[in-house]
């Protein structure tokens, strides 16, 4: 995915790949940050939203898409993701997403289901 992106947006983005936890990436570089249906994925997600944050410059935007779902649907697929060859970790809930958010150091946010099975949230650097 690396090289097919670098070719698609050669002219204007660099692909590089690293851990989100620890971003081979300089401090306040970027304006926006962006994490698609990939937060469910990481073992330490708290560890990846401070690494959005630090990498973000002062009033720069993280858009984080990810999975929403009803509490029982939620608590299923918690209970199956550990046993399931995807690499998926845990669904969260709107709280959890928001208390990651604010931790981070996020102090202006925007949460938003989008479909019945996915959410949107914005966040700004202040």
């Amino acid at each position: 995915m690396i090289r097919e992106t670098g070719a698609r947006l050669a002219d204007t983005a660099i692909a590089t790949v690293g851990d989100a936890e620890q971003m081979p990436l300089d401090s306040e570089q970027f304006q926006v940050v962006t994490c698609n249906m990939s937060i469910h994925h990481y073992p330490h997600p708290q560890s990846a939203l401070n690494e959005m944050y630090r990498i973000l410059t002062p009033g720069g935007t993280l858009l984080l898409n990810d999975m929403d779902c009803a509490a029982p649907v939620r608590l299923l697929a918690n209970l199956l993701f550990p046993r399931l060859p995807g690499g998926d970790v845990k669904m969260y809930t709107r709280g959890e997403i928001t208390g990651m958010i604010c931790s981070a150091g996020f102090e202006r946010w925007y949460y938003r289901k989008i479909s019945p099975f996915t959410f949107q949230c914005i966040a700004r650097k202040t």
